[in-house]
């Protein structure tokens, strides 16, 4: 049930897979949140958000203290210069969508 203790519809529901990258897809916006802050964010229960947390926790996401963050993975790849210039050259022939997605691709791992 939502918040006004109506019925939700599965069209309105979303599924674990939906709601996990929602879960890290705020967490990379905002860098931490605390699980009531989640809870509202995904219009889920503390022991759901609680539940995707475990489950994320063996991957990249920590919980501590309340709080919900990223981990930090210091072994993150990174482009090289060469493949960073192969990128923007091939931005030239790229559709509008691949180009949006190859500077997502550069803008993300240039760090």
């Amino acid at each position: 049930m939502d918040q006004n203790n109506m019925p939700v519809t599965c069209e309105e529901k979303m599924t674990v897979w939906d709601r996990r990258v929602a879960l890290l897809e705020y967490l990379q916006e905002n860098e931490r949140a605390t699980v009531d802050e989640l809870m509202n964010e995904l219009n889920v229960s503390r022991r759901r958000v609680l539940r995707d947390v475990t489950a994320l926790t063996q991957k990249q996401v920590r919980e501590r203290y309340g709080g919900v963050y990223l981990s930090k993975n210091k072994n993150a790849k990174k482009l090289t210069e060469r493949q960073k210039q192969t990128l923007k050259e091939l931005l030239t022939v790229a559709n509008p969508e691949q180009q949006q997605d190859i500077l997502e691709i550069i803008s993300k791992f240039s760090n």
